[in-house]
């Protein structure tokens, strides 16, 4: 046996175990899971775990202030900030999971009430042409947004 493969399949396979935890809607178990892959993995993997963990939060943030829980809420969304600024800090290299780690922050900014950063941080995922999936899901939310503040504008 090789034990870098050995060690690499035993993290691909707890990374996949968190995403059946976050797709089955298990949070909590699968946050666990995720702090766990990125704390003991600072490759693609953490990386990968990472953004997760920020997905996570963003989640669980949109949860509470849609329950009505709106300083739980605001608490759990600036860990997005948070998460975002670790991974760029700790991450260098990963600019795609960095990208999308920023469209997760553009949405955390929108649910805390932060319209004005939410947009800047979209406009600046469009104008990075490096990654036209992540440039054309920010283009779509951006013009969502803007619509939105139309419609209360003229309502």
């Amino acid at each position: 046996d090789n034990a870098e493969v050995t060690i690499a399949s035993r993290t691909q396979a707890r990374v996949q175990i968190g995403q059946a935890q976050y797709e089955s809607g298990n949070l909590d178990a699968a946050l666990t899971t995720f702090q766990s892959v990125e704390n003991d993995f600072k490759n693609e993997f953490g990386a990968e775990s990472q953004l997760m963990n920020g997905t996570i939060y963003l989640d669980q943030g949109t949860a509470l202030k849609e329950a009505g829980q709106t300083e739980a809420a605001n608490t759990r969304l600036k860990e997005v900030a948070t998460a975002t600024k670790y991974m760029a800090n700790n991450y260098p290299t990963f600019n795609y999971l960095k990208a999308k780690m920023f469209y997760v922050l553009a949405e955390a900014y929108y649910q805390r009430g932060k319209v004005f950063q939410a947009k800047g941080t979209l406009g600046s995922l469009i104008s990075e042409d490096r990654y036209p999936d992540i440039q054309e899901q920010a283009r779509k939310r951006l013009a969502e947004i803007e619509a939105e503040e139309a419609a209360n504008d003229n309502g």
